[in-house]
């Protein structure tokens, strides 16, 4: 193969992963919610009214996975559960990448008042 042909190679090849990265779906959005830690079943409203909220928020996680609630809305978190369980129905700063309602927990933090 001559040198012109290699270099046309290349460049098509290399057009054709830059169009691969640039259509790919997007990877979400980092954002910073703050809200009620509680769990996906239950959501703002737990359910077990034998138990406080925090050890309703962590039978149901168990299941249901965690959640941030935040006023009407739900957001279902993953990653960083030994935090969410530490903070289970407390106030809390979450840092995460957001697709759709759904967030990747990268830190939880208590909300400042």
């Amino acid at each position: 193969m001559n040198l012109n042909k290699m270099l046309r190679s290349a460049m098509v090849t290399a057009a054709f992963t830059l169009i691969a990265f640039t259509t790919a779906a997007p990877q979400g959005q980092q954002t910073t919610l703050t809200g009620k830690v509680s769990d996906v079943a239950c959501g703002a409203e737990h359910k077990m009214k034998n138990m406080s909220a925090a050890d309703c928020a962590r039978a149901c996680a168990k299941k249901a996975g965690w959640a941030l609630v935040v006023g009407d809305k739900v957001y279902k978190l993953q990653g960083h559960e030994q935090d969410l369980d530490k903070y289970a129905a407390e106030n809390v700063t979450v840092k995460g990448t957001l697709n759709g309602d759904t967030m990747m927990v990268t830190s939880v933090a208590p909300a400042k008042s």
